[in-house]
């Protein structure tokens, strides 16, 4: 499931009607993230609001995320596909619904890259002709929105694992071969396996895997015709994981 964050980079199908080079399809986001599933003013109780932890900006976050050098060799950052939430919290409430985000409006034109309840985000695209990382961290203001968002963004991908649009004369696809619930080391996560189209272009295969540690919520995906597996998925999560963690 590639997040085609929208707010700053061409990447909904929309903008890709036109045959253009390089990564075929980049289809969605949550990442940035897209990948929908907010409720907006969820409350939480006493417990999950008391404990305070330290927070960081989208600029401090992109700064953990992984290297080109953590890639074999010919992994570049894109350009269209880095963002970040900035120097400042974000502290509004969440303006997207993610239970109720259209599957087809996702599908063609992904999804926003702020707006979602959390206090900051970053994230990129690590590109090799066409075989490609994308990574997302959403960091929120307690470990019980995180896990919340976590869930959400979990029941998005299933209710949203068929979905089938149109584009003028073309038409979009996008199937789940798999979703299954697992663990990275000790934290929860799943994983989906989903093959996307666009009439005229190959089709891009996504391993992605997501899950939630503390505060922040981390998403890995590896796409392409045959997408890339070094490093597995599971592998570059653990890791960036590591990363944002020290920075705390």
């Amino acid at each position: 499931m590639m997040l085609a964050l929208r707010g700053g980079s061409p990447e909904g199908l929309a903008d890709r009607a036109a045959p253009k080079r390089g990564i075929t399809m980049f289809l969605r986001a949550i990442a940035g993230a897209g990948a929908g599933l907010f409720l907006a003013g969820m409350l939480l109780g006493p417990a999950a609001q008391a404990a305070p932890t330290v927070q960081h900006t989208g600029t401090q976050l992109a700064s953990a995320l992984l290297p080109a050098s953590y890639f074999p060799s010919g992994y570049k950052a894109e350009k269209f596909g880095h963002f970040n939430s900035g120097r400042r919290l974000e502290h509004g409430p969440a303006k997207y619904h993610l239970a109720t985000f259209g599957c087809k409006k996702f599908l063609l034109n992904g999804l926003p890259q702020t707006g979602f309840g959390e206090t900051a985000d970053a994230g990129n695209v690590m590109n090799n002709r066409g075989r490609a990382y994308q990574q997302v961290v959403w960091q929120f203001a307690s470990s019980g929105q995180a896990a919340s968002f976590y869930r959400q963004l979990d029941a998005f991908t299933w209710r949203c694992r068929s979905v089938t649009a149109t584009l003028g004369q073309d038409t979009a696809k996008l199937t789940t071969q798999s979703l299954k619930q697992t663990h990275l080391g000790r934290h929860p996560a799943f994983r989906a396996a989903q093959t996307e189209t666009l009439t005229g272009f190959p089709a891009t295969i996504n391993d992605t895997t997501v899950t939630v540690a503390g505060t922040d919520v981390y998403f890995i995906d590896a796409a392409g015709q045959k997408p890339p597996s070094k490093p597995a998925v599971p592998a570059a999560l653990l890791h960036l994981i590591a990363r944002v963690q020290a920075l705390r």
